[in-house]
């Protein structure tokens, strides 16, 4: 399924605690015209390697072991920094969706969802359009007010 690159590769940091998806994830981009920058299991890594790699797009886990993922979107904030984080989480539930997004996620895709979701996902907030999965578009009713289908 790999896409046709037009240009430099799409520049992604991939913040996630366990390393097989973090593999798993730096597969599936590379495969879809996009490269790794750097990764980060814990948010002061993060912190480092995003200021350092300067990424197009973040992908970040909401649970860090025993650290919030949002605190990261906070912090990016609070630094004043414009680079789109895309959530990538195991909850699909409307108050993890729904929190992120209040903290400045560009987008929401829970682990569940195809794979396809995640590179058009990576895409759209690249280009900074928002994107939410069918799941987390669901759970706090985007499908209702985007007639497209809740994603991008």
């Amino acid at each position: 399924m790999a896409a046709p690159t037009n240009g430099p590769e799409l520049r992604v940091f991939l913040v996630e605690d366990h390393p097989g998806v973090r593999e798993g994830l730096a597969l599936l981009l590379g495969q879809n015209g996009m490269v790794p920058c750097g990764t980060a299991d814990d948010l002061r890594s993060a912190e480092e390697g995003i200021t350092a790699s300067d990424p197009a797009v973040v992908i970040l886990d909401l649970a860090l072991g025993g650290e919030d993922g949002l605190a990261l979107l906070e912090w990016m904030n609070a630094q004043g920094r414009s680079t789109p984080v895309l959530v990538y989480s195991i909850f699909e539930d409307a108050p993890h969706v729904a929190s992120a997004l209040s903290a400045g996620a560009a987008g929401y895709v829970t682990k569940q969802a195809d794979p396809g979701h995640l590179v058009a996902a990576v895409r759209a907030v690249a280009r900074r359009d928002r994107y939410l999965d069918p799941i987390a578009a669901s759970a706090v009713g985007w499908i209702e007010n985007h007639p497209e289908g809740g994603l991008s």
